[in-house]
């Protein structure tokens, strides 16, 4: 005798939200990304400097102009610690139209203690507001401090918007 073997049809529902799948809104917004180059030149001016027992607070008002965001307009606040070398802050830059990104800063300064020489700003893009509210992205501002002239820097790198 040979045995039968029954095969039996068994229904089951598979679970669609499990599903990492991106919405026709995330994919249009990847579509119409675009990159925005920051490369450009600016100068920041010292409006605020304040010594305090654990290191100096600093901001400047900067204007400059980038290829991708053109003229623009903003703030970096610093605080530097007692090594007067490493400081770190935030920022904010407005476009001509009133677009703007927040910054996460990162700052070395080349010349500890001396308020002229070189130094470097790292940033962060956080956030932003209008066509730029989704962006993403970082760079570097490098430059020349001067105690009359302010700090004259080139700007360097890309957001994601």
């Amino acid at each position: 005798m040979s045995a039968k073997r029954s095969r039996a049809l068994r229904a089951a529902f598979e679970g669609l939200e499990r599903r990492e799948t991106p919405s026709s809104h995330a994919v249009a917004a990847l579509q119409t990304a675009q990159v925005v180059s920051l490369q450009g030149s600016g100068t920041a001016v010292n409006i605020i400097s304040t010594p305090g027992v654990n290191g100096q607070a600093v901001t400047d008002w900067i204007f400059g102009k980038t290829k991708g965001l053109g003229n623009y307009s903003g703030q970096l606040s610093l605080f530097y610690g007692l090594d007067h070398i490493h400081g770190t802050g935030r920022g904010v830059i407005t476009k001509a139209n009133g677009d703007q990104l927040a910054l996460s800063l990162s700052a070395t300064a080349h010349t500890p203690g001396v308020p002229r020489g070189p130094g470097v700003i790292h940033f962060t893009v956080t956030s932003g507001t209008g066509a730029l509210a989704a962006a993403a992205g970082s760079g570097t501002l490098t430059g020349h401090v001067s105690l009359l002239n302010g700090f004259h820097y080139v700007s360097h790198g890309k957001v994601r918007a």
